[in-house]
C-alpha cells in the first residue's frame, strides 16, 4: 500500500470520526431540549418524535424505545433507497437520542411555555 492510499485510508477514518462526533453531539442536544423543555411543558413536536412524545404521554411507555420502533420502518425503508452508510448513521442517531433521553428524563429547566417551546 503506497503513502497516498494509507494517507487517504486514515483521511477516511478521521473524517467517519468526525461525523460520529458530530452526529452523537447532535442527537444529545435534541435528546436534552425533548426532556428538559418540551416533555416536562407537554410541549409536542412534529414528525415520528411528536407521535412518540403523544404515545409515551398516553402509555407511559419509555418515550426513547418509542422513537426507535417508529422509527424502525422508515430505516428499513431507507436501507432499500439510500444505502448503508446512511442507515448505519441514522440507526445511530436514533440509539444515541433513545439514551439521551433516558439520561436526561426528569430534567426540567423552565416552568415557562414560551421559553420552552423557544429553547427547545
Amino acid at each position: 500500500m503506497g503513502e497516498n492510499q494509507k494517507a487517504s485510508k486514515k483521511g477516511k477514518l478521521i473524517k467517519s470520526f468526525a461525523h460520529l462526533c458530530t452526529i452523537t453531539l447532535g442527537a444529545v442536544i435534541a435528546g436534552f431540549a425533548l426532556e428538559a423543555f418540551f416533555v416536562p411543558n407537554s410541549v409536542i413536536d412534529g414528525g415520528i418524535i411528536g407521535i412518540s412524545m403523544i404515545a409515551s404521554h398516553v402509555t407511559n411507555f419509555n418515550l426513547g424505545i418509542l422513537i426507535i420502533i417508529l422509527n424502525a420502518p422508515f430505516i428499513v425503508l431507507a436501507f432499500q433507497k439510500m444505502g448503508g452508510k446512511f442507515v448505519f448513521r441514522t440507526a445511530y442517531a436514533n440509539i444515541i437520542l433513545a439514551l439521551a433521553l433516558n439520561f436526561f428524563h426528569n430534567y426540567k429547566v423552565t416552568n415557562d411555555i414560551l421559553l420552552a417551546t423557544v429553547f427547545g
